[in-house]
């Protein structure tokens, strides 16, 4: 049986205007803001100095995903398939969508007769654990000998592909820097934060080994940041 070597990026789209906005956007489409433009232009840089050649993208379906993906899968004149998979979109948030993130609590609170609630934990982990096994797992079996994957998508649903991996995967077959914390609840993605991963094996004996990255420019001074050694300054 040929099994391949992967090395996975779980990556935040880039800024968008309601990220900006501070509202619930999980499934309305959002346009990204100049900065986040600017943002995808570092994270290629940033990619291209590394040497990262991508041999596959996928991406959520919703516009500040697909913008950042699309980005992604050029190395100078090589351009590799783009993949755009629903189950990668952000979390539903019902009536909140498009509210502020302080207002909603109020209105949540108030029980209105037509509030729609939002997508639940189990939704979710059903469909991050439909994207791995229609997507990314059969790569370890059929996929190239080294496939590098980058999975561009939202911090929720990210958050809970990490968290799906991590339960599949026996402890002792999972490793990761010193310093970063291997709880999903504890990661706050950036935009265009990511978390770099090497699986080897099958489900059934999955290997992982990790590094929580950030790529983080900060917009008072317009600079771009870079942690180095250990990349776990998620902010």
């Amino acid at each position: 049986m040929h099994l391949a070597k992967m090395k996975l990026y779980l990556i935040r789209h880039a800024e968008s205007e309601h990220n900006v906005a501070q509202v619930y956007a999980g499934v309305t489409d959002s346009a990204l803001t100049n900065h986040g433009m600017l943002q995808i232009e570092k994270l290629v840089d940033y990619f291209r100095q590394q040497d990262v050649r991508f041999t596959r993208v996928f991406c959520s379906p919703l516009q500040r995903a697909r913008v950042t993906a699309d980005a992604l899968k050029y190395h100078g004149d090589t351009e590799v398939q783009l993949f755009i998979v629903p189950c990668l979109r952000e979390k539903k948030f019902g009536s909140l969508e498009g509210k502020s993130w302080v207002s909603s609590h109020a209105a949540e609170k108030q029980g209105e007769g037509n509030f729609v609630p939002a997508e639940s934990h189990e939704e979710l982990s059903s469909r991050a654990r439909g994207f791995l096994d229609d997507h990314l797992f059969p790569l370890l079996h059929d996929g190239e000998d080294e496939e590098t994957v980058a999975v561009v998508s939202h911090g929720i649903i990210l958050s809970v592909l990490w968290r799906t991996l991590k339960q599949m995967c026996d402890p002792l077959n999972l490793t990761f820097g010193p310093f970063a914390s291997l709880d999903s609840h504890s990661i706050i993605w950036s935009n265009t934060g990511y978390l770099e991963l090497e699986l080897n094996g099958m489900p059934s004996n999955l290997s992982i080994k990790g590094v929580l990255a950030a790529l983080s420019m900060t917009r008072s001074k317009e600079r771009w940041n870079l942690s180095s050694g250990l990349r776990h300054n998620i902010i």
